[in-house]
């Protein structure tokens, strides 16, 4: 299938086997170019912000990576560290003030939901479109990401039974330079992050 574009289109298989509804322009790359895109969105709302991100290289307590806001000396910088999901999954719908997200593994909510007395950590979702090649539009005065990041904060939360557990974010929760203002600014004061 060739969009108006000239863009490339294969339907692809994820990776639990189930068809899917995605349309990619190189399955064998679907999965690496969601998280770039993420990333992307990610470095741009803390550009935006006046912050600066640092990937971690190994993800080993379930960070992808830090998000920092550096101070003139000799003031500290304040920092948060965020693990990244991307999926086609979540359906924004009108009606519902929230979106689900389910984790492929009960661990990853375990490791969010952990009281943590230093560093605090929050969970960014984001909701890409199903056709890849619609990802981006530009223009002379813009480039545009198709959907969003929604992000919350897990600690404390008490993880259900279930293998794969879900959670819901309020749709309140758009990951923008304000947002994440805001959560450096609490998590400075040493407040919960989970009462936005």
């Amino acid at each position: 299938m060739t969009l108006s574009k000239g863009v490339r289109v294969s339907s692809t298989t994820l990776g639990d086997g189930h068809s899917s509804l995605i349309e990619a322009v190189d399955s064998r790359t679907l999965t690496d170019c969601m998280e770039q895109l993420q990333e992307a969105y990610v470095m741009s709302v803390a550009s935006t912000a006046g912050c600066s991100v640092t990937n971690v290289t190994r993800d080993m307590y379930g960070v992808d990576l830090e998000l920092v806001r550096s101070f003139p000396p000799p003031r500290e910088e304040i920092s948060v560290k965020a693990q990244l999901k991307s999926t086609t999954r979540i359906a924004v719908s009108p009606d519902r003030d929230y979106i689900s997200y389910q984790f492929s593994k009960r661990e990853y909510l375990e490791r969010l939901s952990g009281i943590r007395r230093h560093s605090k950590y929050i969970l960014i979702v984001m909701a890409v479109n199903p056709r890849q090649s619609y990802w981006t539009d530009s223009s002379h005065d813009h480039l545009r990401l198709r959907h969003c990041c929604y992000w919350i904060c897990l600690e404390g939360r008490s993880v259900p039974e279930a293998a794969k557990p879900s959670i819901r974010i309020p749709k309140r929760n758009i990951f923008d330079a304000n947002a994440l203002s805001v959560i450096l600014d609490k998590a400075d004061r040493g407040e919960s992050l989970c009462e936005m």
